[in-house]
């Protein structure tokens, strides 16, 4: 057996213990961890494809925090209004273009506040953006919405501390297999029929779902999980999503915040991929 295989059996041993001692304290736990990788990143320097400190969320209930290193592996955490809600340590393994992540602790929460257990290095000009593997599409829908690059340290995917102020000239680069969900520029069309509309009445919030076409297809660029955005009226709380799509049209869902008819998608309605608030 090589020295590298015995190194990869060892791995799991490690981090059960690693996670044995954290659970007594995790907050010790994430501390060290994320002491001994800053330690192997200032001696990496600041040309490391993806070791660093990366920040994703919205300043408020969101807000995560990712530290990550060769050797070292990553420390997570998830912070907001009433404090830390989760956090985790682990290692880290490059392969096939991502790092595969191997959680010290059991994950209290999945979904957007969660950390995904495999990450995809992406480089953007001078930016380094850690993109989870199934979250392809939506990177490429804040790229062709306008949201990325972003302009402040708030946004909805892992960017490098420090790279909100560096330049993202060109495309992101993404693996080949989804390099056609970036547009060279935006879409725009209309609603040409409405299929289905319903209210969905909750504790705290009314929501209208409703079915669409749209004029524009795969001839047109138009990819399934694209998302759109009403142009023409202030419409914020409207999210479109694309369903299904033939060569000249599209199927698309519509979420409105609020139930009243006038809120209800019509014929006529303008759209485009790109957020009319983006600069």
């Amino acid at each position: 057996m090589t020295h590298t295989r015995s190194l990869r059996h060892l791995v799991p041993i490690v981090v059960a213990f690693a996670g044995a001692l954290a659970a007594q304290d995790p907050a010790q736990g994430l501390a060290a961890a994320r002491e001994r990788i800053r330690a192997e990143v200032a001696g990496l320097g600041k040309d490391h494809a993806w070791a660093g400190s990366y920040y994703r969320g919205d300043g408020t209930g969101v807000n995560i925090a990712v530290d990550l290193a060769p050797k070292a592996g990553f420390a997570f955490a998830w912070s907001g209004c009433l404090g830390v809600y989760d956090r985790n340590f682990g290692t880290v393994q490059e392969k096939d273009g991502s790092l595969v992540l191997t959680f010290a602790l059991p994950s209290q929460f999945k979904g957007p506040a969660g950390l995904a257990s495999t990450l995809v290095p992406v480089a953007w000009g001078e930016r380094h953006y850690l993109v989870a593997s199934d979250a392809m599409q939506a990177f490429a829908n804040e790229v062709n919405g306008g949201m990325e690059p972003r302009r402040g340290v708030h946004g909805f995917t892992l960017l490098r501390r420090g790279d909100e102020a560096k330049k993202a000239e060109g495309k992101p680069k993404l693996p080949k297999e989804f390099a056609d969900l970036l547009l060279d520029a935006p879409i725009q069309g209309m609603i040409v029929a409405v299929r289905d509309s319903r209210v969905e009445k909750g504790e705290v919030l009314t929501r209208r779902f409703s079915t669409a076409v749209i004029d524009r297809g795969t001839e047109h660029g138009v990819r399934v999980g694209m998302r759109l955005y009403v142009t023409g009226a202030r419409r914020p709380s409207t999210t479109i999503l694309v369903k299904k799509v033939e060569a000249q049209t599209a199927l698309v869902a519509i979420e409105v915040l609020g139930g009243d008819e006038d809120k209800a998608p019509t014929e006529g309605w303008t759209w485009s991929t790109r957020a009319p608030w983006a600069k």
